[in-house]
């Protein structure tokens, strides 16, 4: 006779990792509609951006500043006003010309806008440099 056998016990398979259900996100309001008589109200416009300048530098290995291009031409318009022809003004005298030519309305630091707007000005061969100490500038 034979003996019963035992049936053999099959291994369990893993548990398998549940994964985490996330929360359903909320639905977004529905735009009231416009009540009779009154008119929607239209979104802000977005602010136009401010038009810009890449000024140049006289040495090609410097990059020039990017500024307003209303400042720009405030500023290039005074200095080219400040520098007589045929003669040549020191740095030194061509900012307070400048300051007293652009008024108290100019925001900014005006000794900074002079400077850059000259190098570009330089740049440009519109005026010239002329002189180490004190520097000279002129028109071309």
């Amino acid at each position: 006779m034979k003996k019963p056998t035992k049936p053999v016990a099959k291994p369990k398979p893993a548990a398998k990792p549940v994964a985490k259900v996330k929360p359903m996100a909320k639905p977004k309001p529905k735009p009231k509609p416009a009540l009779k008589g009154k008119t929607a109200t239209k979104p802000a416009a977005k602010p136009k951006p401010e038009a810009k300048v890449l000024t140049k530098h006289p040495d090609r290995t410097k990059k020039g500043a990017n500024i307003s291009k209303e400042k720009y031409e405030a500023v290039k318009a005074a200095i080219l006003a400040a520098v007589p022809s045929g003669k040549a003004i020191s740095f030194e005298k061509l900012v307070p010309a400048v300051e007293k030519k652009l008024g108290k309305k100019f925001e900014g630091s005006v000794s900074w806008y002079v400077t850059t707007v000259k190098l570009d000005l330089e740049a440009r061969k519109l005026i010239k440099r002329e002189g180490d100490s004190p520097q000279m500038i002129s028109q071309k």
